[in-house]
């Protein structure tokens, strides 16, 4: 996209992983100019504040750009959904994890980010919506880890990016407790106690459960749901363990396929994280693809 006169509102987090120092920002507004963008610039100064900003500020831009992690680009999107015409979102990563810029494709350097900004195109990319009310981007789950991403510190994260979840969710093992559930999709129903759910528009979960490019499409209108069912004993988490590993997602204690509407009922409240961040706690979930909600540059 050329960036000749072309106005773009950038929407930075100056808090996130790999923003180092402030010299980041000037530098990021620098080689915008370069290119031709007349740039107006809002910093976040708390959680939902790039929410409103992208639904306040957008009018007259051509482009949106979100500098920041998973959970500010969840932000922008969740405002510019909320608005009518789909301005093109362009996307600096500048968190721990960044599952969503690894899933494109996408530069983690900032200066490749703004190269890819000025001279890719948009392309159309699925929104989760639960309940109704709340967006994802790309991952909406609960249970077993789940809680690792939200209550992992900032300064954890910026040291260790996303080993720290890992490293968190095995600290926590002793906490993680099965859900007794009901799940409804488009094409069956099952029932049982599993430890963990996910529904995701991605190719990796936290940088612990990686899912073969080949078999995801961005934006087909389906999410891909993972379940894992609740061990009995050392040998079934150990089969649970090997099946990760392996991407053999078709075992026993392991569910996964596809669907664009999902409802989750659960007996006790479960507590989500959508795009790393906590996003309630339910007894039930109901989940729906919004096809082609959003266009991002890539």
């Amino acid at each position: 996209m050329t960036g000749k006169n072309q106005k773009i509102l950038l929407i930075i987090n100056p808090y996130a992983g790999q923003m180092k120092s402030r010299f980041d920002m000037f530098h990021i507004i620098n080689h915008l100019n370069s290119r031709g963008y007349i740039t107006t610039v809002h910093c976040t100064s708390g959680r939902g504040d790039a929410t409103n900003a992208a639904i306040t500020q957008s009018y007259g831009h051509d482009i949106v750009v979100c500098c920041g992690g998973d959970g500010t680009l969840n932000e922008v999107i969740s405002g510019m959904i909320q608005l009518p015409g789909q301005i093109p979102i362009g996307y600096i990563p500048a968190g721990s994890t960044n599952d969503f810029a690894r899933t494109l494709d996408l530069p983690l350097k900032i200066k490749k980010s703004i190269k890819i900004i000025s001279e890719g195109s948009p392309s159309y990319w699925d929104i989760g919506c639960m309940n109704g009310e709340k967006y994802f981007s790309y991952i909406a789950s609960f249970g077993a880890f789940t809680k690792s991403s939200y209550k992992t510190s900032q300064k954890l994260k910026n040291v260790l990016g996303h080993f720290a979840y890992i490293l968190r969710g095995i600290s926590h093992l002793n906490e993680i407790h099965p859900y007794n559930l009901k799940i409804t999709s488009e094409n069956f129903v099952v029932s049982g106690s599993f430890i963990f759910g996910a529904v995701s528009n991605t190719t990796s979960i936290g940088g612990m459960m990686n899912f073969d490019k080949k078999d995801i499409n961005l934006n087909d209108g389906k999410f891909e749901v993972l379940l894992i069912r609740t061990p009995r004993n050392p040998l079934e988490l150990a089969e649970i363990v090997k099946g990760l590993i392996k991407k053999r997602y078709d075992a026993h204690y392991i569910l996964f396929f596809q669907t664009g509407h999902i409802e989750f009922e659960f007996e006790t409240p479960a507590s989500w994280t959508t795009d790393g961040e906590f996003g309630g706690r339910y007894n039930y979930v109901k989940i729906d693809n919004m096809h082609n909600a959003v266009r991002i540059i890539k």
